[in-house]
């Protein structure tokens, strides 16, 4: 324990646990929507039904403009049996998938494609993260962000629990 600072070693560890995983992940379980020159990544597991999730999306050229790669992974929040579950399937099995998951968090249906997917994997990896509800949000360090956050803060958080 430092004088000036508390910390939570419990989180510290658990960060580290998740930042290895994270790090792990291949091209082809995430969706990523990045920036020329990524200077960070966030790992965002994201819902289509859930409305902070949408206004996050919509917040992901502002967030490239800052060089944040967003890679999303599934969380529906209902489970793997859901219709929220059948809407990420479809867009994880989308031909162009960051146009199939624009459109699908913009209210616009998407075709069905069904294909081997991480879905499930994602929802247990998410639980296995502690998540609870969507947006949630990780940092390549693996700590956690506190749900849906406007740009600039998320930008404050990223740098502040980066360093």
């Amino acid at each position: 324990k430092d004088n000036n600072t508390v910390r939570n070693v419990t989180e510290d560890i658990e960060a580290n646990t998740r930042a290895v995983v994270l790090g792990e992940l291949s091209e082809e379980e995430t969706i990523e929507f990045a920036p020329e020159k990524v200077e960070n990544t966030i790992y965002v597991f994201t819902d289509i039904t859930c409305g902070y999730c949408r206004k996050l999306h919509r917040d992901v050229p502002e967030l490239n403009k800052h060089g944040i790669a967003v890679k999303y992974l599934a969380y529906p929040r209902g489970g793997v049996k859901t219709t929220g579950a059948f809407e990420l399937s479809a867009v994880w099995c989308a031909e162009d998938r960051n146009r199939a998951m624009t459109d699908a968090k913009s209210g616009i249906s998407i075709d069905i494609n069904e294909c081997d997917n991480p879905i499930a994997e994602h929802y247990e990896l998410g639980n296995s993260f502690g998540v609870t509800g969507t947006p949630a949000i990780f940092l390549e360090n693996g700590a956690s962000v506190p749900g849906y956050l406007p740009p600039e803060k998320l930008l404050l958080m990223i740098r502040e629990k980066s360093s």
